[in-house]
């Protein structure tokens, strides 16, 4: 057994005794105990220089879905359609609140042995996937956009998948507005958008149709 995969042993067998032993830890927490063991083990090889391919397409696999975690967290928090630089400042300014709210607070804790500065571990998190020199923000704009949990309403705009289409055709009929006189081209997009949610059920408002009567006016 080499010496790196005898090290993740251990540490596997290091977390399965801190988890009958330890702090009782939520569900969400323990189904992402193994990758999040792996995780940070692979970091710390990533640092080192002594990481294989395999290894590598593992890590920026499993450190982007972390990442969208987290961003999943602060949208549902906001309740309102992020642009990417406002997620990108909430991402740098992680608190241990929303490492707790995606379940991975204590799990990292367990598997680190010690407390891990949450801006620490999401820069390390998007120092994976950052190509250099693109900006941070056209990297979490990366990320988002392969991930289904999220929809990208506009080009640095998104919103959860998870929101109601009612919630959905607000944030269309919004947007709309407000390209009403600098973009007529994003206008009719959205209106369009907005209109397809009525027109297949999908949102339920009353008088439907005099509603869609009126954003094809607009």
């Amino acid at each position: 057994m080499s010496r790196s995969r005898r090290e993740l042993w251990l540490e596997r067998r290091k977390l399965q005794w801190k988890l009958r032993h330890g702090f009782k830890i939520t569900k969400q927490e323990l189904s992402n105990a193994k990758e999040i063991e792996e995780l940070v083990k692979l970091l710390q090889l990533l640092k080192t220089g002594s990481i294989v391919k395999e290894e590598e397409s593992f890590l920026r696999k499993r450190a982007g879905k972390i990442i969208c975690d987290l961003v999943l967290e602060i949208i549902d928090l906001q309740n309102e359609p992020m642009k990417v630089e406002e997620i990108a400042c909430n991402l740098l300014n992680a608190g241990d609140d929303l490492l707790k709210s995606a379940g991975y607070f204590v799990i990292i804790e367990k598997v680190m042995g010690e407390k891990v500065p949450p801006m620490k571990f999401v820069r390390d998190l998007l120092s994976i996937w950052r190509d250099k020199p693109e900006s941070l923000e056209i990297t979490i704009g990366r990320l988002l956009s392969r991930d289904a949990r999220f929809i990208k309403v506009e080009q640095d705009l998104f919103v959860s998948r998870n929101w109601s289409p009612n919630k959905l055709f607000k944030v269309y009929v919004r947007l709309a507005s407000e390209y009403r006189l600098l973009s007529p081209k994003k206008k009719r997009k959205f209106i369009g958008e907005a209109i397809e949610l009525l027109e297949t059920g999908k949102a339920d408002f009353p008088n439907k149709d005099a509603l869609i009567e009126t954003l094809k006016r607009m």
